[in-house]
């Protein structure tokens, strides 16, 4: 059952990843055309910091899950390497544990952030594109985040009891 959530979550996550490839790409070619139409035209395009700010938050709010699930984190393990097996996993578990819980309330705040712009009709200055979407783009990713550390909590608490999971673990670690 846990490799089945693991895929799921794998392939979910993959499209989040794919999402923040876009953004990225957007936003360098957004940037690159920019400044070539102002060295050409002395002009600007209109909205382009709207843009490239809305797409840097989608960006970076989709990498997280991906970037856990591929175990790509970094990881401090300066004092924990030293601890007992036990020690190393259950410190990592809660550790991650507290994470989860506020990644969950960070989503929570993003989903009544989106109400809240949805709600008032905030808008951008310029191109006046609505925020609410962006907001609940925000809530979505840190809830898959949030998710796919449920995922990683779990396997900590297991292995704190089982060598074998805490040699998986501690290999990403690395």
């Amino acid at each position: 059952m846990i490799s089945k959530i693991y895929k799921i979550l794998e392939k979910v996550t993959t499209v989040f990843a794919a999402i923040c490839c876009i953004s990225i790409a957007f936003m360098m070619f957004a940037i690159s055309l920019d400044v070539l139409i102002r060295w050409i035209t002395k002009g600007s395009i209109k909205g382009i910091y709207e843009l490239v700010e809305l797409a840097m938050g989608m960006g970076v709010f989709a990498a997280f899950s991906y970037t856990q699930v591929k175990h790509s984190h970094v990881h401090v393990t300066l004092l924990i390497q030293h601890y007992p097996q036990k020690l190393k996993m259950l410190s990592y578990a809660v550790t991650s544990l507290i994470t989860t819980a506020v990644m969950f309330a960070i989503s929570y705040a993003a989903f009544m952030q989106s109400q809240a712009a949805a709600a008032t009709n905030q808008i951008t200055n310029t191109l006046r594109l609505p925020f609410a979407p962006f907001y609940m783009f925000e809530c979505v990713a840190m809830f898959f985040f949030a998710l796919t550390l449920v995922f990683d909590t779990v396997r900590c608490f297991i292995g704190v009891f089982n060598k074998t999971v805490a040699d998986e673990i501690q290999a990403s670690w690395s």
